[in-house]
């Protein structure tokens, strides 16, 4: 009797160790990725590491070309843009990256490149992004100024009520002064959003 007490005893114990393990086993599991969650692609790692740093962050444009957008009007064949990655220009502005990647990385690297908005979410463009790419070396990474007339402040809004006035400057730049024409460079899109971005500092 007492035995058969045990035994029955033993096997409740059992099931209850079962249960709360497999209760645990639930409640610790990794939480799934949210709806629409992204992770950073190889070729978009790629791109910040190697070339991020002439063609601007996203590839918006730097001291070297903006690609957002363009390079696949440069290049339609992909094959020649992976040739001109692979050995660079003969003007030594574009480097051969052939002994620094392996091909899968340029081919990764390229492919980020030629997707919408360079791999970033489609939609506006960033005028902040545009700013500190395009604008901010002159007129100071907060629009302080520096070569170039400060922003901040409201400063460019004092000059510039209307934002078509502004946005014609940004777009022809002003001869005979340092402040190049945009047009260029920059869509119409990009242009009003850096423009915008600085009447807000």
């Amino acid at each position: 009797m007492v035995l058969r007490r045990v035994v029955t005893g033993v096997q409740a114990l059992t099931i209850v160790v079962v249960l709360v393990s497999a209760i645990l086993l639930v409640v610790r599991q990794p939480p799934a990725p949210a709806a629409g969650a992204t992770t950073t692609s190889a070729g978009a790692t790629l791109f910040a590491e190697h070339c991020a740093s002439c063609h601007g962050a996203g590839g918006v444009g730097a001291t070297a070309p903006q690609l957002v957008g363009r390079v696949t009007q440069a290049y339609p064949n992909v094959d020649d843009q992976v040739a001109v990655v692979e050995r660079g220009k003969a003007d030594g502005k574009m480097p051969a990256f052939a002994d620094q990647l392996s091909a899968a990385d340029i081919r990764s690297i390229v492919d980020f490149t030629r997707e919408p908005a360079a791999g970033a979410e489609t939609g506006a463009p960033d005028g902040k992004a545009i700013y500190l790419a395009q604008c901010a070396a002159c007129h100071g990474d907060f629009g302080e100024g520096t070569y170039g007339p400060a922003f901040k402040g409201g400063e460019v809004v004092r000059k510039f009520p209307a934002i078509g006035d502004q946005t014609a400057v940004v777009a022809n730049g002003v001869s005979g002064t340092p402040m190049k024409a945009f047009a260029p460079k920059l869509t119409p899109a990009e242009i009003q959003a850096v423009v915008e971005y600085t009447r807000s500092l």
